[in-house]
């Protein structure tokens, strides 16, 4: 039996890129809350940004490449599809059009509809009421590029020559009885290993009380999308993996993501104002 190997083409995901003069990296994602993208912090390596609970969010992908590809994205370890943990070497995912970008705006609950994300306290999220809280906190985008179609070349035949030809029998070649000996096209189907879910015994559980944030599985929406035939170049090697880190503000400040820097003795002199509250119109006595 053949796996299928037909990945989801978001409807509006055709919306092509206006070229930059500034040269933009092969692969981006950004985190998009009101329409706007969160700032990035680079900490360590890795690349953080500031959730607030309660706020809805989307992951945007662009694609700033000449060239189709497939993300697999994950949130909090758990596919955006079918909600299971992630694996991008069994799982398939969106479709992006050359210098095209894909928002994928929640978990895929049909082809027509998404459970928003929304980031909530770890444990109202769908992590840690599915599978664990293990992996709260980070999401991950897996890019494959499109394998590139050989067409095979046309072969010319040439007729043997017969000293006595004959009337070739009825249904035969035009060229004699060998016909086209041209190879078939090379097939073009991704045999992928048979998807399991692993087991419970063997998945480090959490405790759902931890700090911090993560994303819940969020109210309906309308986000519609088609299937669309799809071919890795490398089944189970992605060409890029893009991961995203999030957490709330005290979270990121005792991370040292964002640095709290307490304010200099010098600085305060310098800024002391000398009527803070010129409405009021005689003196107080001081506070025991």
């Amino acid at each position: 039996m053949k796996t299928r190997f037909y990945c989801l083409f978001v409807l509006f995901a055709a919306t092509f890129l206006v070229n930059c003069s500034v040269e933009a990296a092969p692969y981006e994602v950004d985190i998009i809350v009101d329409g706007r993208p969160l700032l990035e912090y680079l900490h360590k390596g890795q690349t953080w940004v500031e959730g607030q609970k309660g706020a809805r969010y989307e992951i945007l992908v662009k694609n700033n490449t000449d060239r189709r590809i497939e993300v697999v994205a994950s949130v909090d370890g758990l596919d955006v599809i079918d909600g299971l943990a992630g694996d991008f070497t069994k799982k398939r995912g969106y479709v992006v059009a050359p210098y095209g970008k894909v928002i994928i705006d929640g978990f895929r609950i049909s082809m027509q509809e998404v459970a928003a994300f929304r980031f909530s306290a770890v444990a109202d999220s769908y992590a840690a009421k599915t599978s664990g809280a293990r992996n709260v906190g980070v999401i991950g985008v897996a890019v494959f590029t499109e394998k590139k179609v050989e067409v095979p070349k046309p072969q010319r035949i040439v007729a043997e020559r017969s000293a006595s030809p004959k009337r070739a029998p009825a249904g035969a070649a035009r060229y004699g009885s060998a016909g086209f000996n041209a190879k078939s096209a090379p097939s073009h189907d991704m045999m992928l290993p048979e998807s399991t879910v692993p087991s419970h015994d063997m998945m480090l559980q959490e405790s759902t009380a931890r700090p911090g944030l993560g994303t819940e599985f969020g109210e309906n929406r309308s986000s519609s999308v088609v299937n669309t035939r799809f071919v890795r170049a490398n089944p189970k090697n992605p060409t890029k993996i893009l991961t995203v880190r999030y957490n709330d503000y005290e979270g990121l400040v005792a991370q040292g993501v964002i640095k709290k820097h307490k304010p200099s003795e010098t600085w305060l002199r310098e800024t002391a104002n000398p009527f803070p509250d010129s409405a009021r119109r005689f003196a107080k006595p001081p506070r025991d």
